[in-house]
């Protein structure tokens, strides 16, 4: 999977704007994914925020059928008559922050709500999540976060945690981020692991390995590269954020 993110922040007007595209291939089917996303932040106040977010773009779901050599070619299980899909896709969010906690809700796939699932298309999903933060030392910074996924009759607990190493740099501005790591535990016997480095302030590049333990099911794990770019804007400080060089408030 590739995931690609570029956001700016506008003091002035409490919003951000971003754009993310997402790539990933499973199998014979690819799913690409791009979205215009943008944010309103509610409080100027600096010991807590409320968001809303919303996202809005395409999803677009191909299959090549060429690169599968069956054993049988008149297996009825080959759907050879599925054709590319390009659908309208949305996503929305909101989330409270304090100086430790982080607290949020979201469902995305709007357009596939009360439709039938299929394998091969985007299915809505629904995401609780609750994040306890410890952003003061100068060294590093460490994030514990439990979350609940939905979809369909589908629950799946997801249990995390992240250590942001940091660089101080006696500005006022504070310490500045330097790489990170992560891990993610689901209730589906799944596990992931996070790397990141940020290159420069304002670019970052990340990388996840997911490997499945449920018995019967491919143990080949699955890559995820992740580019991120936060652009510059003059007036883009944040004057509710504690530490203005961390990527993650």
């Amino acid at each position: 999977m590739e995931n690609v993110q570029v956001s700016g922040y506008l003091n002035s007007i409490n919003s951000a704007f971003g754009l993310s595209v997402v790539n990933d291939n499973i199998g014979l089917t690819n799913a690409f994914n791009p979205m215009i996303n943008y944010a309103y932040r509610v409080s100027d106040n600096q010991t807590w925020s409320l968001s809303f977010g919303v996202s809005v773009g395409a999803y677009i779901r191909t299959i090549d059928f060429a690169s599968y050599a069956p054993v049988t070619d008149l297996d009825p299980a080959l759907l050879r008559d599925i054709e590319p899909q390009t659908k309208p896709d949305a996503n929305i969010g909101v989330e409270f922050q304090n100086d430790n906690f982080i607290f949020g809700i979201s469902s995305t796939h709007l357009f596939s709500i009360g439709k039938n699932s299929n394998l091969f298309l985007n299915d809505n999903h629904r995401y609780g999540f609750a994040i306890y933060k410890n952003t003061r030392s100068e060294i590093m910074n460490y994030y514990l976060g439990l979350q609940v996924v939905n979809r369909s009759n589908i629950f799946v607990l997801e249990g995390n945690g992240i250590v942001r190493f940091k660089h101080p740099t006696g500005l006022s501005t504070g310490s500045r981020e330097i790489f990170d790591i992560g891990l993610t535990y689901r209730s589906s016997r799944q596990v992931t692991a996070l790397l990141g480095v940020n290159l420069t302030e304002n670019f970052r590049i990340g990388y996840a390995y997911d490997q499945s333990f449920i018995t019967g099911y491919n143990q080949n794990g699955t890559h995820e590269i992740m580019l991120e770019y936060r652009i510059p804007y003059e007036n883009a400080v944040c004057k509710t954020c504690r530490d203005q060089q961390l990527w993650y408030r």
